[in-house]
């Protein structure tokens, strides 16, 4: 094993993206554990976005109702403050490994979500705990490298969770191409559907919701859940490395 003493390398990124001043072989790992941590949460909390329309289809949920799910999955950022505000008594790294499975329960609970009040605060969770996870992140970086390298470890962090978020697309790109995706299950609205009406009954195979691996939404979070699961099981390697 490395001494944590030993400098540090990166050999995984390109000569002109390394970080301008030396640094040790422990903070190069911290950051690519952090990094991971913040390139899966930029994919979690992007994936909604995404599949909108697809969801809104799952659940019937009606036009006038969507942009209200939105507000209450942003109102998640004040209750994320309140979780970082809890750092100095819990510890940072511990708090972040807190928010970290707390995302990655949330996410495997809105697999499950039968209708769309479920399906609510499953999200409402997971965005809770990954805009904590956010926070977290920068803070933990901040205070493990050095002051010289503080800004190109802010910089380099974000660029993680934008890739998190671009992962995404691609992997949405390509979900309607995959075996268990079934696009019967999601038929355009009849003519004459007027935004905020109540939707048509849908039959019987569309509402149940535990027909795992034939609807675009259960298979998308099949996806999205590996992510934050890594990230869980990466946490126990940092609790001994650290």
């Amino acid at each position: 094993m490395r001494d944590d003493a030993a400098p540090a390398r990166f050999l995984w990124l390109p000569p002109g993206l390394r970080p301008p001043v030396a640094m040790v072989w422990r903070q190069e790992r911290v950051f690519l554990l952090v990094g991971a941590a913040a390139l899966f949460a930029g994919y979690d909390l992007n994936v909604y976005g995404l599949a909108i329309p697809q969801i809104q289809a799952s659940f019937q949920i009606p036009e006038n109702q969507v942009a209200l799910i939105v507000a209450y999955f942003r109102m998640a950022a004040f209750v994320a403050m309140l979780i970082c505000a809890s750092a100095d008594l819990v510890g940072r790294r511990r708090l972040l490994l807190i928010t970290i499975l707390g995302q990655a329960i949330a996410t495997l609970a809105t697999s499950f979500a039968g209708n769309s009040s479920q399906f609510l605060w499953a999200q409402f969770c997971t965005r809770a705990f990954g805009y904590a996870e956010e926070m977290l992140c920068f803070v933990v970086i901040a205070e493990e490298v050095a002051a010289a390298s503080r800004g190109w470890a802010s910089g380099a962090l974000s660029a993680m969770n934008y890739t998190g978020a671009g992962i995404a697309s691609l992997v949405f790109a390509a979900v309607n191409f995959l075996p268990l995706t079934d696009p019967n299950n999601f038929q355009a609205e009849p003519e004459g559907h007027l935004a905020g009406s109540r939707p048509a009954a849908a039959e019987p195979e569309q509402l149940h919701p535990f027909r795992f691996g034939y609807r675009l939404r259960d298979l998308l979070h099949v996806v999205e859940v590996k992510a934050p699961t890594w990230a869980v099981v990466s946490a126990p390697i940092w609790v001994v490395l650290s």
